[in-house]
């Protein structure tokens, strides 16, 4: 799969277009944006990626990075797994562009540990962080921007439905908050 998602080709009468063409077509039209190239099955993999990096200027590798009530209890195993030794194996940019503390229709119920765990994770490795869902109940109380979720409730539970306009909502907004003010001082 890697060499069609690189290259394209046809499986089961279907012709598929490569990631390549996709970059060379963007940049032969003058665009210099960056480019985030998707990771194969739904963005959660990158491990054979080094043997088939894009060629280019200004791309990205974009992974999902979901954390599940099944994980085991040392996720940073499967962490290190489908994101560090491949990170390890070569020198290209990983942006984690999308991820949740919840994943519906299970609650994860020891988020208030895991998250920042993966934050520390995501420093140590490099990677870079999208933060997506400004909205009640993820990461920020209410509409107020001011106020960041929090894992401060002593018994979590998770905000859903969504939105939560509950002025207590529980999330990662503080520590994603915090995540940042690491990367700018």
């Amino acid at each position: 799969m890697w060499s069609i998602w690189k290259n394209g080709g046809t499986i089961n009468n279907i012709t598929y277009v490569g990631m390549q063409q996709l970059v060379d077509t963007i940049r032969n039209n003058g665009n210099k944006s960056l480019i985030f190239a998707p990771g194969l099955a739904w963005e959660n993999d990158i491990i054979l990626l080094h043997n088939y990096l894009l060629t280019g200027s200004n791309i990205a590798y974009a992974v999902h990075l979901y954390i599940q009530p099944t994980d085991p209890n040392n996720p940073q195993a499967t962490w290190d797994y489908y994101y560090g030794r491949i990170l390890r194996a070569g020198n290209f940019p990983v942006v984690v562009d999308e991820w949740s503390d919840s994943q519906a229709p299970k609650c994860l119920k020891n988020a208030s540990a895991v998250v920042p765990q993966m934050l520390t994770y995501l420093l140590q490795q490099k990677l870079g962080l999208i933060v997506w869902g400004l909205f009640p109940g993820i990461l920020i109380r209410g509409w107020d921007y001011t106020k960041p979720t929090a894992y401060d409730q002593p018994n979590y539970s998770c905000n859903e439905p969504w939105p939560s306009y509950d002025p207590n909502a529980q999330g990662p907004g503080q520590l994603v908050f915090d995540f940042f003010k690491t990367q700018n001082p």
